[in-house]
């Protein structure tokens, strides 16, 4: 059965997929995501384990980011984001664990212990810290450890927080919580979504294009992950540019990665070379006018890989401190290069 015919053959995955794709469309133009508060033919509350958890990271980015005026979060945004952002971990590490055995949830297997309590919630599960634990023991996930050390700090912030009071500042919060949003997404990517089944996926595909999009307003979060990201971006300057997704100077074409060669190393948004020259034609249409004919790659020959108005990275370090013009180019990103040596652009305001 073709994916198509997986899709048409099961409503609630039609929706999830219909409502996803609209808005990954949607997103780029104005951020907003439609998450329907529970499934879309029920009224009562369904929230699963991964949606549960993504529900608290869509609450947590939310309270995160600036408001429309550009106010910071109030401080009672702070406190809930700390405790949403705490349950959103434990919630998640736990439902890849469920993915192995639901046993591996539960604290302690005693006497008495059975599937059918563990489904009405008669039991004490696991803390945050054993869940990783066994993760990486039991379940052999190779988690990186660079995420624990932010966990553990997240956690004495939510256990004051819950059982005395805490006096702290943004400052202190916000380096946190960054990184352990950092953690998040690509415990995510990596080890949860690509085990779940399509329904599931797609819902939790929508839920994600939101939380993406609230990342990229909060600062902290921004400056973490790309300072991060700055040893594995280097050297790759001339084929790095801007993301169509998450406006990032981390899309890095060419990244060996086949089919999908192009990718992005902030938002982990893969293309192939023909998808992103048509998006990032498309995204730029509305403020650079009709954009000329670029013809075929002089490289590779290819015209479905080559986009106009192209500015690499390596082009906006090299414009004079000051200014905000840069050097656009014809670009294949097939070939992660400029599309011809003749000369760097076609656009009206080149010639």
């Amino acid at each position: 059965m073709t994916d198509d015919e997986s899709v048409a053959g099961d409503p609630e995955l039609k929706f999830w997929t219909m409502l996803r794709d609209t808005n990954t469309r949607l997103v780029r133009e104005d951020g907003f995501v439609w998450r329907p508060l529970a499934s879309f033919a029920r009224s009562d509350l369904d929230l699963p384990p991964v949606a549960n958890g993504l529900d608290y990271l869509v609450s947590v980015v939310d309270l995160l980011v600036p408001d429309n005026e550009g106010d910071q979060p109030t401080s009672r945004n702070l406190k809930y984001a700390i405790l949403h952002l705490d349950a959103a971990a434990e919630v998640l590490l736990k439902a890849r664990l469920e993915i192995e055995h639901w046993s591996l949830v539960v604290g302690r297997i005693e006497k008495g212990t059975t599937y059918a309590k563990y489904k009405a919630g008669d039991f004490q599960s696991v803390g945050t810290e054993e869940a990783l634990r066994r993760l990486r023991q039991m379940a052999e996930v190779d988690i990186p450890a660079e995420g624990d050390a932010s966990l553990t700090a997240l956690g004495k912030l939510r256990n004051q927080l819950q059982h005395y009071g805490l006096v702290a500042t943004r400052e202190t919060i916000e380096p946190v919580a960054a990184q352990v949003l950092d953690f998040l997404i690509a415990f995510l990517d990596d080890r949860l979504l690509p085990t779940l089944q399509p329904v599931d996926q797609a819902r939790a595909e929508n839920d994600m294009l939101h939380v993406r999009y609230g990342l990229n307003r909060i600062q902290g979060y921004v400056d973490t992950r790309m300072s991060r990201l700055a040893d594995e971006l280097a050297g790759l300057e001339d084929r790095t540019v801007q993301c169509t997704r998450c406006f990032q100077d981390a899309l890095v074409a060419d990244d060996g990665v086949a089919p999908a060669t192009v990718r992005c190393h902030f938002c982990r948004t893969a293309f192939t070379p023909e998808d992103i020259a048509a998006e990032y034609a498309s995204a730029h249409r509305a403020w650079i006018g009709s954009p000329r004919d670029h013809g075929p790659c002089d490289h590779c020959g290819s015209a479905e890989t080559v986009t106009c108005r192209v500015v690499r990275v390596s082009d906006v370090r090299a414009t004079p401190e000051g200014s905000h013009v840069h050097g656009h180019v014809i670009f294949c990103f097939a070939c992660a290069r400029p599309a011809t040596d003749d000369y760097p652009d076609r656009s009206p305001e080149a010639s």
